[in-house]
């Protein structure tokens, strides 16, 4: 599924910096309405551990990282995100779309599988950020086309063998229920 097609790139960069864009001049103890119980702090700290933990399984190959929080949640919070989506960004521009990565896939376990999922991760944490309930400002169609056309392409691979996509975990575990047809609802260790 790392064949030809948008650039997941360039879209990461464009959706990685509209998040920051909004974390900056946002209240972090907002409420994300898509998120029960989440403020716009849990979210952003969700988010920015999430691109650590995406970096660290192509860089490492395993799962086994367990991000760093943000030293300072105050006006550091949108700054702490940035370094963690450039991070990210650059292993992903640095490492070869066909290198071995470890991945929630078992079909694709190559780094590009990471550039089209933190695409889908980062949209999805954007949208819920903007809390409108309608296109955030900025939003583009083919950025939504995209993304939606390659979600719909690798619900398959859920069917096939589905891994943990729990980041919060990283285990990288089978889920214990579900029908492998939707995300996980638990994990257990393999």
């Amino acid at each position: 599924m790392t064949g030809t097609g948008p650039d997941w790139l360039g879209l990461l960069r464009a959706q990685t910096d509209r998040f920051a864009d909004l974390v900056a001049g946002a209240d972090p103890d907002a409420r994300v309405t898509f998120c029960p119980g989440w403020s716009l702090r849990d979210l952003v700290v969700h988010l920015g551990g999430v691109h650590q933990w995406a970096a660290h399984a192509v860089v490492a190959g395993r799962p086994d990282l367990r991000p760093e929080p943000p030293d300072d949640e105050g006006a550091g919070l949108a700054a702490w995100y940035r370094d963690s989506a450039a991070r990210l960004v650059d292993v992903l521009t640095t490492t070869p779309a066909h290198a071995p990565a470890w991945t929630l896939d078992v079909s694709d376990p190559t780094a590009g599988f990471w550039r089209r999922r933190q695409v889908h991760e980062t949209t999805l944490h954007l949208w819920d950020a903007s809390s409108r309930g309608a296109m955030p400002c900025g939003w583009s169609r083919r950025t939504s086309t995209a993304t939606s056309s390659s979600v719909r392409a690798s619900r398959s691979s859920y069917a096939t063998g589905p891994r943990c996509s729990c980041a919060c975990c990283g285990t990288g575990s089978t889920p214990s229920t579900g029908s492998g047809r939707e995300p996980p609802r638990s994990c257990q260790p393999p």
